[in-house]
């Protein structure tokens, strides 16, 4: 009896290493449109009617494409893993290649019935297609699907693929195609696969928020506006869940680009400390599109704001001036010297005024504004 329970052991010991010892590898590919790409993974086995209970794909963006672009799902090829996007809050470094803006798709798989599918080695098994948005002007750019050690900042930057909860990541080499490079060392080394000539298309050409009394006032500009069918105006007080609160149509002019405002009214009833805001465009065809994010500080007094910021070369430095008259603005580091120093002369209303920041070193800055009826302080991060 002790022999044919020793015997069952063993087979089923032989049965479970035999399917979970596959490992798989990723790629990254061409996508269905200028601004997509293509996750895709193989394993070194064919694995049969089979879950994969994680996946978690990494994309770096070269950190020299400001504003940061947005990533979201654009077709999701296995519906049994649901993806949840997590954004480095700062760029990271990917050894032998620079800095990057990283974005982890947490994969999550479905343990139900009816979940279980194929994966074939003799080539790619498409897993979910990204979408780029929000980047700069007319760019195209490398993208990398990469590993960096330990994780990089969040501990989660890492190729991971899991075969009903069992690691079956090849550590040896993370990933295949062409100008994959693979550390040695697995989750300990830097690893990637790059997919060049990818777009990242701007619409939004530029979006601020400012704050005037106890409300917000709002003002965006974008392009190709000919093809818009509506904005929605989100805010969110905690930067993560983000609520509709009003809309505005498409002006419908033919011109290609235009300029829209809204508005937020008695910020201090949300209480909250700080507001984050973004625009939601839809264009016709029903695809959606987001600004990039701005903040307010409900307890400031000023009405100004920078974006980009943190910035690498150019920062646009926003005031709505009571009136009009001299301005200056000065830039200075965190021992307080003087780094820039710009006059002007401000117009009632709205004044836009382009910092030129390129030549600084990477840290903190305070902007100061002094003018009639505005004396304000901004924080100023610069990276290299």
């Amino acid at each position: 009896m002790k022999k044919l329970y020793s015997a069952i052991c063993l087979l089923f010991c032989l049965l479970f290493t035999r399917i979970n010892a596959q490992t798989f590898q990723a790629t990254v590919k061409a996508g269905s449109a200028g601004n997509a790409a293509i996750l895709a993974i193989k394993p070194s086995a064919d694995v049969v009617n089979r879950k994969l209970s994680t996946l978690t794909l990494c994309i770096g963006i070269p950190a020299s494409a400001l504003p940061k672009p947005t990533v979201s799902v654009k077709n999701n090829f296995n519906a049994s893993i649901s993806y949840d996007i997590q954004v480095s809050p700062a760029p990271e470094n990917v050894d032998g290649k620079g800095m990057y803006h990283i974005y982890n798709l947490l994969g999550d798989g479905a343990q139900g019935g009816g979940t279980e599918r194929t994966y074939l080695a003799s080539g790619d098994n498409n897993m979910v297609e990204i979408e780029l948005n929000g980047g700069p002007t007319g760019g195209a750019s490398e993208i990398l699907l990469v590993n960096i050690p330990g994780g990089g900042a969040t501990g989660q930057t890492n190729l991971y693929v899991a075969n009903q909860g069992i690691d079956a990541t090849n550590l040896t080499a993370m990933f295949y195609g062409l100008g994959a490079n693979n550390g040695v060392g697995g989750y300990g080394s830097t690893s990637f696969v790059p997919l060049g000539s990818v777009v990242l298309p701007v619409k939004f050409l530029s979006f601020y928020a400012l704050k005037t009394g106890d409300d917000a006032k709002l003002n965006w500009t974008v392009e190709n506006d000919e093809d818009n069918q509506f904005f929605d105006i989100e805010r969110s007080t905690d930067g993560r869940t983000y609520t509709k609160f009003a809309s505005v149509n498409a002006k419908a002019n033919g011109k290609s680009v235009n300029t829209y405002d809204g508005a937020d009214a008695r910020l201090s009833s949300l209480n909250a400390k700080t507001i984050y805001y973004r625009i939601k465009q839809l264009d016709k065809s029903g695809t959606a599109l987001f600004s990039p994010i701005r903040t307010l500080n409900v307890s400031a007094t000023g009405s100004a704001s920078l974006f980009p910021n943190p910035a690498r070369s150019m920062s646009k430095l926003v005031v709505d001036a009571p009136v009009g008259g001299k301005a200056s603005i000065v830039v200075r580091d965190a021992t307080g010297k003087q780094a820039i120093q710009v006059n002007t002369n401000f117009v009632k209303g709205v004044n836009q005024i382009d910092l030129n920041v390129a030549a600084l070193a990477s840290g903190e800055y305070n902007v100061t504004i002094t003018a009639e009826g505005v004396t304000q302080t901004l924080k100023l991060s610069k990276i290299n």
